[in-house]
This record gives structure tokens, sequence and C-alpha cells, in this order.
């Protein structure tokens, strides 16, 4: 499913029970990942806090879609992907159930490859490649359907965190959430400690029974 004018949460959840993924143009959301990295901003300031906030707890689809999935998912990393040519790419392999769900804000001129089904195959890595991220070989992904995910004024895109991707161009700003067993595994994501920052996480957590935060203060 892409670029329908009009999403409820069964539509995206159907989309990626079935594929793997869901996305859609939003030329709004392009726009703030643009203006947000080209700013000094740090990933662990306020701003940044806010960022997330905006674009993840209060967004009632991403929201309800995270609900439907999972009794309980934590976010556990905010990262930012430029182009890694040649390789495709997952968060998990091998897990027969879902794991977790990456909601992908995509900047202007952003193109992200997809391969639909993926998701359902109990990929192999063949190692780690970077933040994160499991090397997934092309040859086990040879049956799926890769989708061209073309975002000239930028978007958004949810997936199963099983699901092989690249990012082909841009950049693209991922927000994983995951279950307890495997946010177990996840570094807390370290914020400056302010009353500000504060006051945002308890707001976070405070959203939604189903969905908490992994932040620590420093």
């Amino acid at each position: 499913m892409s670029f329908t004018p009009s999403r409820s949460v069964e539509d995206v959840v159907r989309a990626i029970r079935a594929d793997g993924v869901c996305y859609w143009k939003d030329s709004v959301k392009g726009l703030l990942a643009d203006e947000f990295t080209k700013g000094s901003v740090s990933f662990t300031s306020s701003g940044a806090l806010d960022f997330c906030k905006k674009n993840t707890f209060d967004d009632s689809l991403i929201v309800g879609v995270l609900e439907t999935f999972f009794d309980l998912s934590i976010l556990g990393m905010v990262t930012k992907l430029t182009p890694f040519p040649g390789q495709a790419l997952a968060y998990f392999g091998q897990e027969p159930m879902i794991p977790g769900m990456v909601v992908q804000l995509m900047s202007r001129g952003s193109q992200v490859l997809v391969f639909k089904g993926s998701h359902k195959m109990l990929l192999r890595p063949r190692d780690t490649a970077y933040l994160n991220l499991l090397h997934i070989p092309y040859e086990q992904i040879e049956d799926c359907h890769p989708a061209v995910v073309d975002m000239e004024g930028g978007g958004l895109l949810l997936m199963d965190a099983r699901l092989a991707f690249t990012v082909e161009k841009g950049f693209v700003i991922h927000f994983v959430f995951g279950v307890p067993a495997a946010a177990e595994g996840w570094a807390k994501m370290r914020m400056e400690s302010a009353p500000t920052v504060v006051r945002e996480i308890e707001a976070m957590d405070a959203r939604s029974a189903k969905i908490k935060t992994n932040f620590s203060l420093q």
C-alpha cells in the first residue's frame, strides 16, 4: 500500500502484515526532516526530543498501529540513515514473530528500496553493517518483491523491523520501537538532564500504556 489519500489504522496494519511495509507521500514530514537535520540540534537535546514526540507519540495513526501490533513497545533507537550502496539491511533476522516497528521519516528527494515480503522469510544476516543494522545477503531475498519508494517531497514509511531495505538517495530518520525482549539489548538513549527534557519524556510515557521510551538522563 502506498500513496493513499486517506489512511486508517486498519489499512496500515493490513499492509504491514501482508507486505511488511506501508508508505505515503507527506511534504510536511519531508520539510520537518530537512529543517531538523540542517540545524545544529543534537539528538540528545530537548529540541530532538520534541521532534521525536511530534512525529511519533503525538501521531494518532502511528500510536494506533503500534498498539495494534504490540502489547508493549519501547522506543529504543532514533537515528539518521544515509545511502549504503550495495547492501540490503534489516534490524532483525530469524524472528518468527514481529519484534519491532520502524517509523521512517523520509527527507525531500529521498529514495528507499524495500523488499516486500522479506519480513516473513526468517532472514539470516551475514554480519552487522552499521548502526545496529544487519547485512542481509541478496540471494536470500531474490524471491521478494522489490519496490522503489521515491519521495520527491518527503514522506512517511512504517515497516516491520524484520523487513529488508536499503537507502538509495537522500536520508531518512528512523524511530525504532521494539518489544521488551528486543529493547533489553539496546543501550539507553542518553538525553541532556533539563526540566524541559524530563517533562517531554513524562508526556511521551503517559501517551499510551502500551508505548514507552528508553531514555537515560546525563
